[in-house]
């Protein structure tokens, strides 16, 4: 599997593997911005190994390949082997595919959260024409349904 849908190994680039990381982490409600994550990485590294401008560039199509020690930084901080970054191998196809697996069960989450929502909406909209009285019954019988499921 490649870091994005239709990807082949022969489309995956330096600039693709580390979007890929971005979505990944930015997907667990994290906010990441090129600025963060070099303050991260150069934190983390104890010296500065790169800049918020280096990383928008590595970010951009056709960037070229970073010198060694950004990447080591990158991949400590994404927490991945530098294999990652190298197109075609076995860490890169085995990370692709299980960033995959959790942007799926991301987007499978996001979609039942949709759902929620528009069965909340749903309620608050029934409950529009109820008086004051009408209102609180309805949320004393949620309250009590809530108690009851968490007992």
């Amino acid at each position: 599997m490649t870091s994005s849908p239709g990807e082949t190994d022969s489309e995956r680039t330096f600039t693709t593997a580390l979007n890929a990381l971005f979505e990944a982490r930015a997907g667990s409600g994290e906010e990441l911005t090129n600025a963060r994550v070099a303050d991260a990485i150069n934190a983390q590294v104890g010296k500065k190994v790169i800049s918020d401008e280096t990383l928008r560039r590595l970010r951009k199509p056709g960037a070229p390949q970073p010198a060694w020690d950004k990447i080591q930084a990158m991949a400590d901080f994404f927490e991945v082997p530098t294999d990652y970054f190298k197109n075609g191998s076995v860490a890169a196809r085995g990370i692709d595919q299980e960033l995959a697996v959790l942007r799926e069960k991301r987007e499978e989450q996001a979609r039942r959260e949709a759902q929620e929502d528009q069965e909340i909406m749903a309620l608050a909209r029934s409950a529009r024409g109820l008086d004051a009285s009408g209102r609180k019954l309805v949320q004393t019988f949620i309250r009590g349904l809530r108690r009851s499921r968490n007992a």
